[in-house]
């Protein structure tokens, strides 16, 4: 698994929050393609979840 990157988030014009996910890191979980699930972890971190497409 990659090293813990940082990455700066961005505000598009539509309001949407944007982040840019390392390619080596999209790679090692196989990211491409997938939808994912946000959740909040803490009042710090978020946490991403691939889930089936049933």
């Amino acid at each position: 698994m990659p090293e813990t990157t940082k990455t700066t988030v961005v505000q598009d014009s539509d309001g949407y929050y944007r982040v840019r996910v390392p390619k080596s890191l999209g790679d090692a979980m196989e990211l491409a393609g997938e939808k994912v699930e946000w959740t909040v972890d803490s009042g710090k971190s978020l946490k991403i979840t691939r889930v089936d497409d049933d």
